[in-house]
């Protein structure tokens, strides 16, 4: 099958989206599917047209994610969608000239749903969440044969926001590196010194790691610290967060500052990602206070470890934690003191273990490519 990927980003570009489609498509591509990926050109050092792999060839139009949805009209996505068998998008930029290229050439188009803000545009950005609702609304009113939705909360977001029909939804959850993340391939001796490192031997620790964005909640975490402090008096939070948000990354230091609680912060920033898995197993919990997820890898990446995990009880975020895991109110700053000292304490909830398994993730995406209702009939 040829299959023609519409996508904001691609590798070399990082993210969590970026990490779902490199795994799907390489898998694909294994098992004999053609792929051809046409994306933005989001740095001037990386080719416009390059192999990666057999079977994969990337496409670079444009030089961000909003001009790919006026430059992947061009020559170029045109006659890629015209050679496709199926078309497969994502939200949110990527779907606008992929739902078109399903009217001008009539091949079957899926789209990945990520995640439905939906009124939490007004709580994020403001007035300006006006344009982004509105926004999101249009992509959701595009023709799709199909839309493939990382969790069930995803899914019903759709069905109830929308109005869209539940043959034309599916489930199909992201998979996680079960390889990597496995606690028993922990390098202990590593994980030992990087709690030295850190000065967390005698501190009760909570870790959190991920983006900064407006969504994550990061600033609750910051904020709840002085109330943890009070019950926990040796606790220590450790971030490490991705410096690629500039101005989040300031907004969150001067958090920091404005609640005289640089002494009780480890700002790591980024780390090598071999080593993430230690920095987990160093810490004694893992939180992840986000407002909103469709789905959200770090708090499945954490639950595979096995690590005791406070999680926002958001979303996504009920389905895919498990493990000792004590919920918090999301965006609630008391709530989230109270979860940290009750996980401190032993009052936590056991959640049986789940599984997120890539193969899976590309078998149920295989039969959606096969399978459904046509956009327009």
């Amino acid at each position: 099958m040829k299959i023609l990927f519409v996508l904001d980003y691609y590798v070399p570009h990082v993210g969590w989206a970026e990490t779902l489609f490199r795994n799907v498509i390489e898998r694909l591509a294994k098992k004999g599917h053609q792929i051809k990926v046409l994306t933005c050109r989001h740095n001037a050092d990386v080719p416009v047209h390059e192999a990666m792999g057999a079977n994969i060839e990337v496409y670079r139009v444009g030089s961000g994610r909003f001009d790919l949805m006026w430059h992947a009209l061009g020559k170029t996505g045109r006659t890629l969608a015209q050679e496709a068998d199926v078309i497969h998008t994502t939200t949110y930029s990527a779907a606008v000239p992929a739902s078109i290229l399903w009217v001008l050439f009539q091949k079957r188009t899926v789209i990945t749903v990520h995640e439905v803000f939906w009124k939490l545009w007004y709580r994020f950005m403001g007035w300006k969440g006006f344009f982004h609702k509105a926004f999101e609304r249009a992509v959701f009113l595009l023709p799709f044969d199909a839309y493939l939705c990382v969790s069930n909360y995803t899914k019903n977001s759709l069905r109830l926001l929308f109005w869209l029909p539940d043959d034309k939804l599916s489930t199909v959850y992201n998979g996680i590196d079960t390889e990597f993340w496995d606690a028993s391939k922990t390098d202990v001796g590593l994980a030992s010194r990087i709690r030295a490192e850190l000065g967390l031997e005698k501190a009760f620790s909570t870790l959190y790691f991920g983006r900064p964005g407006v969504s994550k909640g990061l600033e609750h975490f910051l904020e709840a610290i002085p109330r943890v402090c009070q019950k926990i008096p040796h606790f220590k939070a450790v971030c490490i967060v991705s410096g690629d948000d500039v101005e989040r990354v300031a907004v969150m230091k001067r958090k920091i500052a404005e609640l005289g609680i640089a002494d009780r912060v480890i700002w790591k920033g980024a780390v090598p990602y071999g080593e993430l898995r230690e920095y987990l197993m160093a810490a004694d919990s893992v939180i992840v206070p986000s407002l909103v997820e469709g789905f959200w890898f770090s708090a499945a990446e954490a639950s595979a470890l096995w690590r005791p995990l406070v999680y926002s009880n958001a979303a996504a975020l009920p389905e895919v934690v498990f493990g000792t895991t004590v919920p918090a109110e999301p965006g609630n700053s008391a709530d989230i003191a109270r979860a940290i000292v009750d996980l401190s304490e032993g009052k936590t909830v056991q959640v049986a273990r789940k599984v997120f398994d890539w193969e899976e993730n590309v078998e149920k995406t295989e039969k959606m490519y096969a399978n459904g209702v046509r956009a327009w009939k």
